[in-house]
C-alpha cells in the first residue's frame, strides 16, 4: 500500500473544496469591496467635475474614518466609516486623475479595466491553486522583483523615467503577491473563527488602490 505523501496533508490543497461558510464570507468581502470602489468612484468624480473639492480635510477624514473603522465598534458604524474612508481616498486620487485626464482620458478607463481583471484573476487564482501553487507563485513573483531592485541599484545612478516605470512594475508585483497570499490567509481566519468582512474588505481596498495608481502612471507614462 502507497504511503501518503506529505504534501496532501497540507490544508487547501487544489482538491479541497471551500465549505459553504467560507463561500459566503468571500461573497461578502467582495461585495462590500465592490461597494467602497464605488464610493471612491464618486468621490473621484465629484472632485473631476469640482462639485466638491475637500482638499486637505479629505485626507483628515480618510484617517479618522480609518482608525474608527479599525476600532471596535458596531459593524454598521464601522461598515458607514469603510464607505466613508472609499470616498475620502476617491478624493485624494482625484488631482491625479484630473491630471491623468488632461493627458488622455482613455487611461482612467484602461487603468480601471486592468486593475478589475487583474484582481480578479489573481482572486480567482488564489482560490482555486491552492496554497503550495499560491507560495510558487509569490516566490517566482519575489525573484522577478528582486531582479528588478537589482538593475534599479545598479543604474541608480543614471535616473530615468525607465527607471520609475520599473519601479512601479516592482510594485504592482509585490501588490500581486500580497493579494495571492491574503486571500488565502483570509479562508485560515475564517476557518479559526475571525470573519470581520469590515478588516478584510479594508486590506483588499488598500491592495486595489496600489494597483490602481500604479497602473495609472505606467500607462500615463507609456502614452508620453
Amino acid at each position: 500500500m502507497e504511503s501518503p505523501r506529505p504534501f496532501d496533508q497540507l490544508p487547501n490543497t487544489p482538491s479541497e473544496e471551500y465549505e459553504p461558510y467560507v463561500e459566503q464570507h468571500l461573497f461578502k468581502i467582495y461585495l462590500t469591496l465592490c461597494g467602497v470602489s464605488v464610493a471612491a468612484a464618486i468621490g473621484c468624480i465629484l472632485f473631476m467635475e469640482n462639485q466638491l473639492n475637500m482638499g486637505l480635510f479629505s485626507a483628515m477624514a480618510a484617517g479618522i474614518a480609518l482608525m474608527i473603522s479599525y476600532c471596535e465598534n458596531g459593524y454598521y458604524t464601522r461598515l458607514s466609516m469603510l464607505y466613508a474612508f472609499g470616498f475620502c481616498a476617491g478624493q485624494t486620487m482625484g488631482p491625479l486623475l484630473r491630471y491623468t485626464a488632461i493627458v488622455d482620458p482613455s487611461i482612467i478607463v484602461n487603468a480601471f479595466g486592468g486593475v478589475a481583471v487583474t484582481f480578479a484573476a489573481l482572486s480567482i487564482t488564489s482560490l482555486a491553486a491552492g496554497r503550495l501553487r499560491v507560495l510558487f507563485w509569490v516566490s517566482v513573483l519575489i525573484c522577478v522583483n528582486n531582479i528588478i531592485s537589482l538593475f534599479n541599484e545598479i543604474f541608480g545612478f543614471h535616473p530615468s523615467m525607465w527607471m520609475q516605470v520599473s519601479q512601479m512594475f516592482s510594485r504592482i508585483l509585490i501588490t500581486a503577491g500580497s493579494v495571492l497570499l491574503y486571500t488565502q490567509n483570509i479562508v485560515d481566519d475564517v476557518r479559526l473563527g475571525y470573519e470581520d468582512v469590515v478588516q478584510h474588505s479594508l486590506d483588499l481596498f488598500f491592495y486595489v488602490l496600489i494597483l490602481f495608481r500604479s497602473f495609472l502612471i505606467i500607462k500615463a507614462y507609456g502614452f508620453k
